[in-house]
């Protein structure tokens, strides 16, 4: 695995003639091919056209994957140097079906301002990063998303010596901690709004001076995901016993993996590889027991699913086996979410919104052929 840093913010400005991309004021040189009038006018910097995501993954061995910089629980790097968590495991998901090895990730970390633009402009592959599936983001910038990977929610962390059991009972002035040009100042602007709160907005153009901004009581709060900020106040506060969670629930927040328009095949396979997951929990499958289930299955579905007999891999260009290489090297969604968020992780977090169907959750997967 390789680790890259993309750019605090990138400003592209593409020079035809010149073939120079230029990023921060810095010049990237970069070869760019000669277009013809009857050729497609969109320019890939990446350096493939458009349709040909998994052709270009496979020459250079590699999935380049847009991850976090830093949230514990979705995407970080631990103490060996190894990226891990929620969002990394969905990027070694999909190198697994694709390349047969989760090893062939190159994660790439991305802040929140630049996340986007960089999957739009080719420096990733695959977004993988705790990003909110909006409308705004769905249609018209280049981006699609396949699917919500985790339900999540906006919520409110407050330090303890700030009374109040919910939003509404906060004291009138209570200043809140976030960073803007996110969906979740929107959020908390809308509420304040829509509610008639007295709370005050305290804005931070970085996640890092919002929460540093609040851990210098600056503010009395702070917001984000509910999952981001219980892995922030548990895992990264100063002083984790002196602040708490309000129950308050302030919005949606479906997030999921995300591609770039245009390639019909690549979207397939990453939504399918979301839905492989889920249904591989759904049958009971782990990474301890697929093995000897493949060898004793007889459900012809379950056979088809783990390649025991045909027809997985043919819809989406893979070979039939890639199902069984992503629960055998990564596992099932709910060996994920366990591992790196629920009860085998310092998070603890119940799994509510995100349990099965059967099991009262919102997971659920198309049927497989």
């Amino acid at each position: 695995m390789r680790r890259v840093q993309f750019g605090n913010r990138l400003f592209l400005t593409v020079f035809t003639a010149l073939g120079i991309l230029v990023s921060n004021g810095s010049a990237l040189v970069q070869a760019m091919p000669e277009a013809s009038p009857a050729a497609d006018a969109t320019i890939y910097p990446s350096g493939y056209p458009s349709g040909r995501t998994v052709e270009a993954i496979k020459e250079r061995g590699l999935l380049k994957c847009g991850v976090n910089q830093g949230l514990a629980g979705m995407s970080s790097v631990d103490t060996q140097g190894n990226w891990v968590g929620f969002d990394a495991d969905f990027c070694r998901a999909v190198a697994a079906g694709v390349l047969g090895d989760t090893e062939q990730v190159e994660f790439v970390p991305l802040n929140a301002s630049v996340r986007l633009d960089a999957l739009v402009e080719g420096a990733v592959d695959l977004l993988s990063r705790n990003t909110t599936w909006t409308l705004k983001r769905d249609a018209g910038i280049g981006v699609s998303f396949v699917g919500a990977s985790l339900y999540d929610g906006q919520g409110l962390l407050v330090w303890n010596t700030t009374p109040g059991k919910t939003v509404k009972d906060l004291p009138e002035g209570t200043r809140v901690c976030f960073q803007t040009n996110t969906t979740t100042a929107r959020n908390i602007e809308d509420v304040i709004k829509d509610r008639s709160l007295s709370l005050v907005p305290v804005r931070y153009v970085s996640l890092e001076d919002a929460r540093s901004g609040f851990f210098v009581k600056e503010c009395q709060a702070y917001t984000g995901d509910r999952t981001a900020i219980a892995s922030f106040a548990l895992l990264e506060a100063p002083r984790p016993g002196e602040m708490r969670i309000l129950p308050d629930v302030l919005s949606k927040e479906p997030l999921g993996p995300v591609v770039r328009e245009g390639d019909d095949r690549w979207f397939d396979i990453v939504r399918w590889t979301l839905n492989a997951l889920i249904q591989a929990e759904e049958y009971g499958l782990t990474r301890a027991n697929v093995a000897a289930v493949a060898r004793t299955a007889t459900n012809p579905p379950l056979r088809r699913f783990l390649g025991e007999d045909p027809g997985v891999g043919a819809p989406l260009g893979l070979d039939d086996h890639w199902v069984r290489r992503i629960i055998t090297q990564v596992g099932s969604y709910g060996e994920v979410f366990h591992r790196n968020l629920g009860s085998n992780s310092p998070l603890q977090l119940d799994r509510g919104l995100n349990e099965l169907w059967t099991r009262g959750g919102l997971l659920y997967s198309p049927p497989f052929p």
